[in-house]
Parts: structure tokens; C-alpha cells; sequence
């Protein structure tokens, strides 16, 4: 379990925060959880507020650090270990990270939520999404040119519509879900609900919601295991994107230096499986289990050290960049971002008044923004802000996960079926 009590408080956080139709429907009657009616009082536990700040922090630097590491490489190694050496890192380098996807397509998420509140709903949420104006790929394109054209969710989403159903789109940003419910999976996979299924189905979903609920336990849990476990519990456990996890545990546990050989068991056992058309029967992969499997080997063999973890996530190949990003952010919520080495965060401050490309928030703005949807999350299903002496605390909502969405899986056999319907959206103008 993560101690209780304070971190010593960098300079930085003083500043950022003192300086402010096929298969089964995911219905918006699901996201009741977001009712307006207060709840009766829950059991709660204590979050220090300061603590809070610092695992918020150290998620988005972490997170920002992993995509910056991880860019240069990504479509780079398929099928392969990266043996090349890695660029040194320098603090400016973290300047790259406000124009990448995995950090901008979240916070459409969050600016839909600050303007619509918690009780926004899936068409809501399909709205803001269809207006993205700058170029997507993959299941996020999909999702967008079905949604433009007049296909809304979860069919946006669903393999008939989508060919990029099980591709890793949401699971690169539904880390915003689990910051914003800090120990509360339940809600927090309620609240990516809202949002997956207008670009994923079957295991793209589910990566998301794996994501999401890592995110939320790491504000009490700091045991890489266990944190890969409590991700597990959202997501139905016959699903081949928690065998492939299960299977990264197992083989950690059995050979815990050997980091290769588990590359190498998801090589040999997993890496056939991607269904996207560019990586279909090709060494390409963008299938969100594989590169799941990649960030729960990085955070794995990564021992807790940030550089060891950024390397080993990295090397691991094929979306370098969305992956060690993930890996990285989750990490960097574990140790808090006091305890990220400095060498890695020196260059943040240096940009966090800079917008990232396509939004409206700023490193400052956007964990101010998080902080106070978090306060809104937390008093909606019983806690509350506290005062103890001189210090402050949340009074967090004890919550377990919800139990698992309804197995669906997006599989081989579907392929043919489903092809006559992807043909039309080259028809749809992307932008």
C-alpha cells in the first residue's frame, strides 16, 4: 500500500497550484453513477491534498517524460528488441510532448467534462470528440469520421463500423479518468465508459479501463503488482487482453530479471493477433493488449526506477511512444513528482505556461483543471475537502471496481463480414 503522510515539496508544485448497434450498447442510463442527487455517506479514506498534488504532477510529467522518450522510436522496431543505443536525454527534450496525441486527445476529454460536468452524456462526449479539427489516426479517425457521419456511439466504435476496434487509441488517454477519481475505480471506470466506446470495442475498451483503474489505485497503492492487479479487476477476466496480462505476471514472477524472455513469450504467443488493417497478418502492431503488455513489462522490470523503465518500455518496440508514456505516467504517479529524478523534470517548468497543440490547457492549467474536477468527483459521492490543523485533506469514497463489462471480443472471424462496411469510410472527409 503507498504510505501515508507528506512528501517534501518542491518548488514547482507550489507554483502550479498556487499560481491559480452491433453487440450490447453502452447507454447513457449506465452513467447514473453521475447522478445529481447526493449520495448517502460512504466509508472514506484520508488523501492529503498535498500528497494528491504530487502524484497528479508526477502522472502528467511522467507522462509527458515517457512520450518524449518514446517518440523517436515509435513504428521504428516491429518484431524486434531495439538494440540501437538510446538518445541521451536532455531537459528540453520534454518540449516534445506538447504536441503528441496521447496527451491532447485526453484533454478534449477533460474540456467536455469542464464545460458539460458529470453528468455529461456518451453523445455529449461524441460531440466535442467529432469536432476535433486536427489530423487523428487509427481508431481515433474512425471514430471521428463515423461520428461526422451521423454514426454515433458505441457504434462509432464497434468492429463493423470501426476496423480499428482493438487498436490502443483510448487506452493512450484514458489516464485521464483514473487522475481524476483518485481511489476510486469504480467511478472512474464508469467515467470512461462515457467515453470508449465512441472509438474501441472488445479489448480496445478494455485496455482503456485497465488504464483508467491502474490510475485510480495508484493514489493508495505503490506495488507495481498489485496496481497491475487492481487494473484487472475492471475487466472481464475471460477477455484475451487480461489473459495476455495475466500471462506478463506470471512469467515476472517466475523469471523476474529476465525481461527478454517475456518480450519474447508476447512475441511468440500474442504478437499475430493485431486485427487493424495495417497490421493484419504484418509485423506492424497497434493492438492495445500487446502494447499493454509492453507498459506492464516496462513497469515490471523496471524495478521502480524511472530510467530503468523508461528503457525497458522503449526497447520493447512497435508504439514506443504511447507506450512508454503510459508507463511513465504510472510510474510517475507511484513516486509522486517530488520523487521523479531531476534530470528528467528540469525542462517542465521552462513550458508550463506553453499551451499543448490543439488545446487550451497548459502543464499549470491542466492540473489545476484535474484538481478541481477531482473536488467536484469526490464531494458527488460522499467525501469531502477537510481541515486538520494547517494541512488539508480529502475524505475519499472508498470504492472497489465495478464488476466487469460484458465479455465481447473483436475476433478473426469477423474480418470478412465486416469489410464491406469499412470501404465506405474513405468516403468520409477526415477534417
Amino acid at each position: 500500500m503507498r504510505p501515508q503522510g507528506s512528501f517534501v515539496l518542491v518548488v514547482v508544485l507550489a507554483l502550479m497550484f498556487g499560481a491559480c448497434a452491433t453487440g450490447k450498447k453502452v447507454t447513457d442510463s449506465v452513467k447514473k453513477i453521475f447522478r445529481d442527487d447526493k449520495p448517502e455517506k460512504l466509508e472514506t479514506r484520508r488523501l492529503s491534498i498535498f500528497e494528491y498534488e504530487d502524484i497528479l504532477l508526477g502522472a502528467w510529467a511522467g507522462k509527458m517524460i515517457g512520450a518524449s522518450v518514446g517518440a523517436p522510436y515509435t513504428n521504428r522496431f516491429y518484431g524486434q528488441v531495439m538494440e540501437e543505443p538510446m538518445r541521451s536525454w536532455r531537459p528540453e527534450l520534454v518540449e516534445n510532448a506538447l504536441v503528441q496525441d496521447d496527451l491532447c486527445v485526453p484533454m478534449t476529454f477533460l474540456q467536455a467534462l469542464e464545460e458539460k460536468g458529470l453528468s455529461l452524456t456518451s453523445a455529449e462526449a461524441a460531440d466535442y470528440f467529432g469536432r476535433i479539427a486536427w489530423p487523428l489516426t487509427h481508431a481515433h479517425d474512425a471514430a471521428r469520421r463515423n461520428i461526422r457521419a451521423g454514426i454515433p456511439p458505441p457504434d462509432s466504435g464497434h468492429p463493423r463500423y470501426n476496423p480499428h476496434a482493438n487498436d490502443l487509441s483510448f487506452q493512450t488517454g484514458a489516464d485521464l479518468f483514473g487522475l481524476l477519481c483518485p481511489g476510486m475505480p469504480f467511478t472512474a471506470i464508469r467515467l470512461a465508459e462515457t467515453f470508449g466506446p465512441m472509438m474501441s470495442y472488445g479489448d480496445g475498451l478494455y485496455g482503456g479501463l485497465f488504464v483508467a483503474g491502474m490510475y485510480a489505485a495508484a493514489f493508495f497503492e505503490n506495488d507495481r503488482a498489485a496496481l497491475i492487479e487492481q487494473g484487472l479487476k475492471g475487466i472481464p477476466a475471460d477477455s484475451s487482453y487480461a489473459r495476455l496480462i495475466r500471462d506478463v505476471l506470471e512469467f515476472y514472477r517466475t523469471e523476474p530479471a529476465q525481461w527478454r524472455g517475456c518480450w519474447q513469450m508476447l512475441e511468440d504467443k500474442w504478437a499475430q493477433t493485431d486485427l487493424c488493417p495495417q497490421g493484419y497478418n504484418k509485423p506492424f502492431n497497434i493492438d492495445a493488449k500487446l502494447n499493454g503488455g509492453y507498459v506492464v513489462l516496462g513497469l515490471l522490470y523496471g524495478e521502480g526506477e524511472f530510467p530503468k523503465t523508461l528503457e525497458i518500455t522503449t526497447r520493447c518496440g512497435q508504439q514506443t511512444g504511447s507506450n512508454t508514456a503510459t508507463a511513465a505516467g504510472l510510474l510517475g504517479a507511484m513516486l509522486g513528482y517530488s520523487r521523479i529524478p531531476r534530470p528528467f523534470k528540469m525542462g517542465i517548468p521552462v513550458i508550463s505556461e506553453r499551451p499543448f497543440q490543439h488545446t487550451k490547457y497548459t502543464f499549470t492549467t491542466l492540473t489545476q483543471t484535474c484538481k478541481k474536477m477531482t473536488e467536484m468527483i469526490i464531494r458527488r459521492y460522499g467525501g469531502d475537502v477537510q481541515r486538520l490543523g494547517d494541512r488539508e485533506y480529502y475524505s475519499v469514497p472508498v470504492q472497489s471496481p465495478p464488476p466487469p463489462p460484458p465479455l465481447e471480443q473483436f475476433t478473426e472471424s469477423q474480418l470478412a463480414g465486416y469489410q464491406n462496411e469499412w470501404s465506405r469510410l474513405d468516403q468520409i472527409q477526415p477534417d
